[in-house]
């Protein structure tokens, strides 16, 4: 059993002004004064870039580690929520004969320390996306939300927000966009793939949709090929890499994916859209230049995944006529690292706002 202790939330006690992404359903905004406790990479544990093996090594020692950084990093607590803010690299359940601990395994200390035994995940994230993961306290709960995310879902709702670092200059329509898509086995291994024309005669059942909106929040100043962009996303949904694909399919693969990020290659400084089932999983590619700032060397393997689920709408909820309420997610370390480095700062802000506040065990 571990100690809890109780914290009352507030909105910017104990925080450094950094960026938010301003309320929007149908329209992304630029990002201006998130607030966010930023935490540097100070421990072994937390040491992604220089002390991770591979992609899916444990970046936690064990369960304990993880479930005192995880209680460290409530959102949201109330008579029916949690939020949590997840660290990249960490699954929600581990796969058979792994031994990386995962959100699952600290779930009964979870029941524990906030004394709420029917407790349970409901919103989740992939394994290397970072952010919010929401859960809830009892079964009425669960029944509630899961009305009204369905609700959302079906008027048209985007009520996800991502932020993203991309190796690319990707070009996005103004209009919420609709893709369709599939899971299928390639080299071995199960991906998202688009299903570019598709028609309600596809069989049911294997073809799914996700709505997505993007723009362009900032285009890094260092010279590389290709560039580096800073992307927010507003969605429906994230789940089963399909993030990853959306971004690979405009030519701006995720920093940090090693799976979508094959799908194009760079060809005498022009991105071009690879052969999906050539493209083999594999470190990502990452230009020298870029590879020089973040100082990651041959580590290129080791980049976490710089996607992170930053903002939460939900409406609805408890009750029909409840106002909608948003839970933000603070961007971790490593990902406020990136964008000093590679001086990605939306509205000319100044780089002095990332000094660093060291987060201790």
């Amino acid at each position: 059993m571990y100690m809890c202790k109780m914290v009352v939330i507030s909105g910017s006690s104990g925080c450094l002004r950094t960026y938010s992404m301003m309320r929007s359903m149908r329209r992304i905004q630029k990002l201006q004064a998130f607030y966010t406790t930023v935490r540097c990479l100070s421990t072994e544990w937390q040491q992604q870039y220089y002390k991770v093996d591979s992609l899916h090594e444990p970046v936690f020692a064990d369960s304990k580690h993880l479930f005192r950084h995880v209680q460290k990093n409530l959102l949201y607590d109330n008579e029916n929520l949690l939020a949590f803010n997840k660290p990249s690299g960490v699954p929600m359940r581990a796969l058979p004969g792994e031994t990386v601990p995962s959100m699952f395994d600290i779930l009964e200390d979870l029941r524990e320390c906030y004394d709420t035994p029917e407790l349970e995940y409901m919103l989740g994230l992939s394994r290397n996306q970072s952010g919010i993961i929401l859960l809830v306290k009892h079964a009425l709960a669960k029944v509630k939300l899961r009305k009204s995310l369905q609700a959302q879902r079906s008027q048209g709702e985007i009520n996800h927000e991502f932020i993203c670092v991309c190796l690319g200059e990707p070009a996005f329509t103004p209009e919420l966009e609709k893709v369709h898509y599939q899971r299928k086995e390639i080299n071995g291994c199960k991906q998202s793939v688009v299903v570019p024309n598709f028609h309600k005669n596809m069989k049911k059942g294997t073809v799914s949709s996700f709505k997505v909106q993007a723009e362009v929040l900032a285009t890094s100043p260092v010279e590389s090929s290709p560039k580096v962009s800073l992307v927010g996303i507003t969605s429906n949904g994230g789940k089963k890499e399909c993030l990853e694909m959306y971004m690979a399919e405009h030519l701006s693969p995720i920093l940090g994916d090693h799976v979508y990020s094959h799908r194009v290659v760079n060809l005498a400084g022009e991105s071009l859209k690879n052969d999906t089932n050539a493209a083999i999983q594999g470190p990502q590619v990452i230009p020298a230049e870029i590879k020089n700032l973040l100082k990651i060397g041959r580590q290129g393997h080791q980049v976490p995944l710089h996607l992170h689920k930053c903002g939460l709408t939900i409406n609805r909820f408890p009750h029909k006529k409840s106002e909608p309420f948003t839970i933000e997610s603070p961007l971790p370390g490593f990902f406020v690292d990136t964008m000093a480095k590679l001086q990605l700062l939306p509205n000319d802000q100044d780089i002095e706002e990332f000094d660093q506040e060291e987060f201790t065990d």
